[in-house]
């Protein structure tokens, strides 16, 4: 019995960064249907804030209380706003466009392919090893787009191919935020990753800050007409997809090769599929189970 605790244990420690990836990938895909219902509802720009908000502040309070404040580097603390700006800010903000249009599974199918962006970046910037024929992929994904392209056409008259540019922009804009924010880890390995979230998320506040003066979206006041159900599933949305995601992924992303590590992000679209199936209490479509089929061949040659 100990021998297989202690094999347990041995394997947790080899893959733990990828283990955690993992996790947050499946909290994140749980999180982000309550994400699609208010982005359609309210508006993807005020449910972004409000995730920032709450993630941002639960973050604020785990640092208070159990980790404890670094001796802040001003410059390393402006890198991870800056990376908060452009991917929990902006990307967040493409990437719930894109829950409310296509929906959180078929949006998961194209980032997915987030380790082309990551990796490539990786391999310039850290030197990390990018085997090119995972270039190869890139034409799995350009034929995932074109069947939810067929299959929109089909549904709506139409093929909508802003719906997936906008789906591109928030994958390669949440990629750059990864890089940058390991850029930052590399050079200041004392802060934690939740305090770097936390930093992360006052860029991304920023972003919502000097977005509401461009086009108001009413924050404090559509806040305080939900309705308690409502706001119990904001909370929990957010939590999910914001602070437990984050708190688990931030901690693998200090250590794990990021090519690899966003190689695990793949299973956030198996998660966002099922769970997108379950609460609608609906089958998947065919060209989801086609596109799918597409996506594990694009896999093969992103992790193999």
């Amino acid at each position: 019995m100990v021998p297989l605790l202690h094999l347990w244990i041995s394997f947790f420690m080899s893959f733990h960064a990828y283990i955690l990836a993992l996790l947050a990938n499946m909290s994140f895909a749980l999180g982000s249907q309550f994400y699609a219902r208010f982005s359609r509802t309210i508006s993807s720009m005020w449910m972004n804030a409000a995730k920032a908000a709450i993630g941002g502040t639960l973050f604020f309070i785990t640092v208070s209380l159990f980790y404890g404040w670094q001796e802040v580097h001003w410059l390393w603390v402006f890198v991870f706003a800056c990376s908060g700006f452009l991917g929990l800010g902006v990307g967040d903000w493409f990437l719930l466009k894109s829950f409310a249009n296509l929906g959180p599974g078929r949006t998961m199918v194209l980032f997915s392919f987030q380790p082309l962006v990551v990796g490539t970046l990786s391999y310039f910037i850290f030197g990390q090893t990018l085997d090119m024929q995972r270039i190869w992929a890139l034409f799995f994904l350009i034929a995932c787009v074109l069947i939810f392209a067929h299959e929109n056409k089909k549904v709506k008259g139409s093929l909508h191919l802003h719906l997936f540019a906008i789906a591109a922009i928030g994958m390669c804009l949440d990629g750059v935020g990864i890089v940058i924010t390991r850029y930052a880890f590399e050079h200041w390995k004392e802060i934690t990753p939740v305090e770097a979230n936390f930093y992360r998320a006052m860029g991304a506040w920023t972003f919502f800050f000097l977005f509401s003066f461009i086009r108001p979206y009413h924050f404090v006041k559509t806040f305080k007409r939900l309705h308690k159900k409502d706001l119990f599933y904001v909370f929990i949305s957010s939590f999910l997809a914001m602070f437990l995601s984050l708190f688990l992924f931030l901690q693998a992303v200090q250590f794990a090769t990021l090519a690899t590590l966003t190689g695990v992000s793949i299973t956030g679209t198996i998660f966002a599929a099922l769970f997108e199936c379950i609460m609608e209490k609906k089958m998947p479509s065919k060209h989801l189970l086609l596109a799918f089929v597409f996506f594990l061949v694009g896999t093969k040659f992103l992790l193999f």
